[in-house]
């Protein structure tokens, strides 16, 4: 879980970074925040899929 939870806010990290490379309308920001989005994503939905596994 504290894996998971790392990676999340690398995640989030990531987004924020991209956000800020959008902003000075640097070519690969695009590229970057959908790593990032990408990361929260997978992340999240295994977290969701651990605790559904928790409560059967």
């Amino acid at each position: 879980m504290k894996k998971q939870l790392t990676l999340l806010v690398i995640g989030m990290i990531i987004v924020i970074i991209g956000t800020l490379l959008k902003i000075y309308h640097i070519e690969f920001s695009e590229y970057v925040l959908i790593a990032g989005l990408a990361i929260e994503a997978i992340v999240l939905a295994s977290i969701v899929i651990k605790s559904l596994k928790k409560i059967k």
